[in-house]
């Protein structure tokens, strides 16, 4: 659907509407499964999470979720983790834990749903098979 809404908003002035109907999401995915399952292709961040591909290459994702923990009222509550960010290849989704620079991007609004990020050197953490 991700694609899909991209795909609308980019061609703007014609009444694109039809591309997010349920027979164009069920035609996108009729697709998916061919490319996937007939002709042995996977995303890249399919590749990564099924460790067949090392989670240092290069990629592009775009965040597709902020996702900021909730204070709690009560004290006792210990303080929440930082925010996370869900990035997507417009298939899959892979949370990313943030350091203290994209923290700061974050709080900034320089980092926001949407915008493609250019990952090169990552690791994955947990999820070992």
């Amino acid at each position: 659907v991700w694609k899909l809404a991209c795909l609308v908003r980019s061609m703007w002035g014609v009444s694109n509407l039809r591309w997010l109907s349920r027979d164009s999401i069920l035609e996108q995915l009729k697709w998916r499964y061919d490319v996937e399952y007939t002709q042995g292709k996977r995303s890249s961040l399919r590749l990564i999470m099924e460790h067949d591909e090392t989670p240092s290459r290069f990629v592009v994702l775009f965040v597709s979720q902020i996702l900021t923990p909730t204070l709690s009222s009560d004290p006792s509550v210990p303080l929440p983790s930082p925010p996370h960010l869900m990035l997507s290849d417009g298939w899959y989704s892979i949370p990313a834990s943030c350091d203290i620079l994209l923290l700061d991007l974050i709080r900034k609004g320089k980092i926001y749903v949407g915008l493609k990020l250019r990952i090169c050197g990552a690791t994955l953490s947990g999820g070992d098979p």
